[in-house]
Parts: structure tokens; sequence; C-alpha cells
């Protein structure tokens, strides 16, 4: 997580697909880096259900199990 929130920081990024498990941490806390720099994101997880309510209302999230297709949907939104 720490490695994701430098990047944000220094590189130039258009969209953001995360996963909210990064190396056993939880990573619910890049979300106000990308906020604040206003880059769309979409969640992945193998697990939706343990997302919070609040943020499968505001973001996108991916089933890891069914990743081919709404994984280029989500692309596809996020870049438009």
């Amino acid at each position: 997580v720490e490695a994701a929130q430098r990047a944000i920081e220094c590189e130039k990024i258009d969209a953001a697909l995360v996963d909210i498990y990064l190396n056993g941490e939880v990573a619910f806390g890049l979300l106000e880096h990308l906020e604040r720099k206003d880059i769309p994101l979409t969640f992945m997880s193998g697990l939706k259900e343990a997302v919070p309510v609040e943020i499968r209302d505001r973001y996108r999230c991916i089933d890891k199990g069914s990743i081919v297709d709404e994984l280029s949907e989500a692309l596809s939104a996020m870049l438009r």
C-alpha cells in the first residue's frame, strides 16, 4: 500500500484498478490519495461481500472470479 501511495503521488495515473488486499494490507487507505488527484478507480476482490457497503455504493467493485468481462467494462468506463 505504501508503494502504491508513492506511485499515486509521483506518477501520472489515468485510472486505478485496486485489489482490496495488497500484500496482506487493506487498500482502502488509497482512496484518499486517489480522490485528491481525481483518479477514477475500481476495486477488485475475491470477496465482494467483504467490501463495506459505503465503498460499494461509491465505486465499482469487480469480483475476481468474473474478471475478464467486468475488467474490460470497468476500464472503458473509467477512461471515457
